[in-house]
């Protein structure tokens, strides 16, 4: 059976003309499909091209304050590659993100990362790839330091402590 060509909702086929290749979506529709997407395809959408990444940047942003009833585990080394995993889904998905290559977890809260990279401490969003940067650490290395925060750094409410 030959395949059949996409029909509008006429039922009758578009011509070449009238057919928009995925990536030429304009934001306000390709907004509204993320904001209904969960955040495993919303991330996989975000990776299509960079206009696309920044189409969704609002429903990433409310990812960030809705709490689940599951974690999400994030591993990663000395490389720029990921893996992401909760523990009720039974694949790995393996993401790229290089702002967290020789960098030092600190902390994390409500889908936020303190993270201390060669002398710098930032905060770093994986959902929305937002980072948020603290002034310059007076230390080069965090060996014997804990940290924690309050809040989302979005807040005014946020209080970040490190201790040695």
């Amino acid at each position: 059976m030959a395949p059949s060509s996409p029909t509008n909702s006429n039922g009758s086929s578009f011509s070449e003309d009238q057919i928009v290749p995925w990536v030429d979506l304009p934001p306000g529709l390709l907004s509204p499909i993320a904001n209904s997407l969960g955040i495993i395809d919303l991330l996989s959408v975000r990776g299509v091209c960079k206009d696309w990444r920044l189409a969704p940047s609002t429903a990433s942003a409310e990812i960030e304050y809705v709490p689940t009833t599951e974690p999400w585990f994030i591993l990663y080394g000395e490389t720029e590659i990921c893996t992401l995993y909760t523990p009720n889904v039974k694949k790995i998905y393996s993401i790229n993100f290089p702002e967290l290559k020789n960098s030092t977890c600190l902390a994390s809260n409500q889908g936020w990362l303190l993270l201390f990279q060669e002398g710098s401490i930032f905060f770093f969003c994986p959902f929305s790839r937002a980072r948020i940067d603290l002034p310059r650490f007076p230390h080069q290395e965090m060996s014997d330091h804990v940290a924690a925060f309050s809040c989302p750094p979005t807040s005014l409410e946020c209080i970040v402590s490190v201790m040695n």
